[in-house]
C-alpha cells in the first residue's frame, strides 16, 4: 500500500501535531504517559505478565480441553490516574466511565498539555485516538473531537 499527498497538497490547509499522549500496558504502572512509556522502552521492559487476579482467574480456564486456553499471561493497563474533577465531572463519573474512556481523557489531556485554544482554534482542533482490539467496529474507528470549555 502506498500513500500519496496528491498534486494539490500545497493548496491544502496545514496540519500540526501539537502533542502526544498515551496510557500503555506496564507491569510497573509507569507507562501512564509518553515519558514513562519511552523510559520503559529504553529499559527494554516487557509489559506481559501473569494475568492479574482482579481481571480474571486464568486458572479456571487454563488447559488443553474444549473451552480452555493455554494463555495465562497478557499485557494489561494498571490503574489509570483519573480524577473526574480534572475534567469538570462529578465524582460519580469514576464509576460511570469505562477505564478505556478514562484512559482516553487522560491521554488527550496529556497531548493537549496546557494549550488553551482560542475560539477559532477550538473549531479546528481534533484529538485522534486509537485503541487496539477494543469494542465494536464503530468504537474502534471513531474520531473524537475534544472541545475545551
Amino acid at each position: 500500500m502506498t500513500f500519496s499527498l496528491g498534486a494539490d497538497w500545497k493548496d491544502r490547509p496545514a496540519v500540526a501535531v501539537v502533542g502526544m499522549g498515551c496510557v500503555m500496558p506496564s507491569l510497573t504502572g509507569s507507562a501512564n504517559d509518553v515519558a514513562g512509556f519511552a523510559a520503559e522502552l529504553r529499559r527494554g521492559s516487557v509489559a506481559i505478565g501473569e494475568i492479574p487476579e482482579d481481571r480474571w482467574h486464568w486458572q479456571r480456564y487454563h488447559g488443553d480441553g474444549p473451552d480452555q486456553t493455554r494463555c495465562k499471561a497478557a499485557a494489561f493497563m494498571r490503574d489509570i490516574p483519573f480524577d473526574p474533577a480534572d475534567f469538570g465531572m462529578p465524582p460519580s463519573a469514576r464509576q460511570e466511565l469505562h477505564r478505556i474512556e478514562q484512559a482516553l481523557l487522560v491521554a488527550a489531556r496529556e497531548a493537549l498539555g496546557s494549550w488553551q485554544p482560542s475560539v477559532r482554534e477550538r473549531d479546528r482542533t481534533a484529538v485522534i485516538r486509537g485503541f487496539m482490539y477494543y469494542g465494536t467496529p464503530s468504537q474502534r474507528n471513531a474520531v473524537l473531537r475534544l472541545r475545551t470549555p
